[in-house]
């Protein structure tokens, strides 16, 4: 049981809503009476309204604005939602209007801005953030300005998972908290790491000038917002409920544990847009720890091919000066110079998963080394 600031897909009046579990908690008469079962040209019609306060948005792409799209209307239906990727704001510089469009989500679901909860390099002290903004159970949270990469094992579990147990900051008490939150991140050139960039779209922006804070327009999209937010909430509806009625007649492919989360995918899809999920060719290409186990494994085949086998041993034997095989080991590790422990970790790390078309396999050796 939860609380929301909207209506739901089967309920437009405020009060107790048996299909979603949730006590809708607005006035009688706040939203304009919306049709459960529209058709698609009330769906067009409502995309276009729900696309106007975009328009002044530089997305690089229709996969980008997708994104975008996705991350309004998934705010307002989050809570009937079991599970949902992370939706990121990406953008060569500041001012290009990341922490904007998070705050047009925010209100749209819930007629504020959303919660901000600042990212460090401390990765224990994110996870008592993260639980700290769970508990108080905001329908959205935004992590603003990331500058670093992004990752974290409990980042990870809330995108998959319906609830998390997380222990509180002081005291030895246990608690299960609810993850029925949309996650927004922005960041300047934003980096997402290991497991995320599978739980994650991304919106890039790009105004393609030096200053674009200094771009001036004629209207405020989210005053905009602000004043129709009851008409956009209910057009967010008609886009899911018109393509529930037409019984989801695109089928997406399937994206990790973010089934619920097809409804909007598809909703999208059938109006004609791009495909959201076309964004994480981007995100995969861009993780870090995939570009650490390309070049560990370039430098593996140029050394020994395909079929030949090593240990950590015959690769120091070959000798540490710049160029050898162990110096190019040694840069994708702590320090950057080599250690044989650690380039045994790094090969553990990366072994069993393919890329390139190739996969590092090993075993032990009858003298119990590890072999490659």
């Amino acid at each position: 049981i939860g609380l929301s600031m909207a209506p739901t897909l089967t309920r437009n009046e405020p009060g107790y809503d048996p299909d979603s579990s949730l006590f809708l908690a607005f006035r009688e008469g706040a939203f304009p009476a919306g049709e459960l079962r529209p058709s698609r040209a009330d769906a067009v019609a409502a995309l276009e309204r729900l696309e106007r306060p975009l328009r002044g948005f530089p997305f690089v792409s229709d996969a980008a604005r997708s994104v975008a799209l996705s991350a309004i209307i998934s705010g307002v239906v989050r809570g009937q939602l079991r599970t949902c990727p992370l939706h990121a704001f990406d953008a060569p510089t500041p001012g290009t209007g990341k922490t904007m469009l998070a705050d047009i989500i925010g209100i749209l679901a819930t007629g504020v801005p959303p919660s901000g909860m600042a990212y460090s390099s401390n990765g224990d002290e994110n996870e008592k953030r993260l639980v700290s903004v769970l508990r108080a159970g905001d329908p959205v949270i935004l992590i603003d300005n990331v500058s670093g990469d992004l990752e974290g094992d409990l980042l990870c579990t809330a995108f998959t998972q319906e609830t998390i147990q997380a222990r509180i900051l002081g005291l030895s008490e246990v608690v299960r908290l609810s993850t029925r939150s949309l996650l927004v991140v922005t960041g300047n050139n934003l980096r997402l790491k290991g497991d995320l960039t599978r739980r994650a779209i991304i919106c890039r922006l790009d105004a393609e000038m030096e200053n674009p804070e200094e771009r001036e327009f004629d209207f405020d999209a989210v005053d905009d917002v602000r004043r129709a937010r009851p008409q956009l909430v209910i057009d967010a509806l008609t886009i899911l409920r018109a393509f529930d009625a037409a019984g989801r007649p695109v089928k997406p492919l399937a994206f990790g544990s973010f089934a619920d989360w097809n409804l909007v995918r598809g909703a999208l899809m059938w109006l004609g847009l791009r495909d959201p999920c076309d964004t994480r060719i981007g995100v995969r290409a861009d993780d870090p720890v995939i570009e650490q186990r390309a070049q560990l494994f370039v430098a593996l085949l140029k050394s020994y091919g395909a079929d030949r086998r090593f240990t950590i041993k015959s690769i120091a034997d070959q000798g540490i000066e710049p160029g050898s095989l162990a110096s190019e080991i040694a840069q994708l590790l702590y320090g950057g110079k080599w250690n044989s422990r650690a380039a045994g970790h790094l090969l553990r790390r990366h072994k069993d998963i393919p890329l390139l078309g190739v996969t590092l396999r090993s075993n032990q050796t009858p003298i119990r080394a590890q072999e490659y």
